[in-house]
């Protein structure tokens, strides 16, 4: 069927072509970056364009949806204040998370990082750039803590039931 043209490779492992001696010999190592002592390009782009240093020191990550205005003009206006974002959600780096609602691993996730993550709403961002000033996070929490209100064993329990005398 493809014999017209001939086979396309080598049949067997054994029909390899064969290498040039004389060819030069390629290095598989990293070639530098220019860029690798200092910062990535983009990140000096970025300073650049700063309208203040609102952000600073805070690093963003988006989680899902961001209600009614898009991810992509929030991450623009975080930049613009001075603010970084990050991609994964890595708790050594992010210290704000972004969202309206949170599956189950990243509350316990935020809940254990005692306080050094803020789950917070989009709003907070914009509020914050319309004031000047970052506001409160306690404000826009996205998840609370009710472990100490309620906990799911208490919850269970039956209600002790209180007699009364009548009178």
């Amino acid at each position: 069927m493809f014999n017209i043209n001939g086979p396309s490779g080598p049949t067997c492992r054994h029909e390899r072509p064969l290498r040039d001696p004389n060819a030069k010999k390629t290095s598989n190592t990293r070639k530098s970056v220019p860029w690798t002592s200092g910062e990535h390009p983009s990140h000096k782009a970025d300073k650049e364009n700063c309208i203040s240093t609102l952000f600073q020191g805070c690093n963003f990550y988006f989680n899902g949806r961001t209600g009614n205005v898009s991810s992509y003009y929030l991450i623009k206006m975080v930049k613009a204040h001075g603010g970084s974002i990050s991609i994964t959600h890595r708790k050594s780096r992010v210290t704000h998370v972004i969202a309206t609602n949170l599956s189950g691993s990243k509350t316990e996730a935020v809940l254990q990082s005692g306080g050094r993550i803020h789950c917070v709403q989009p709003q907070w961002i914009l509020d914050s750039i319309e004031k000047g000033k970052r506001q409160p996070e306690a404000k826009y929490v996205v998840c609370k803590d009710t472990t100490v209100a309620t906990s799911g064993a208490s919850f269970f329990e039956p209600q002790k039931v209180r007699k009364t005398s009548s009178v």
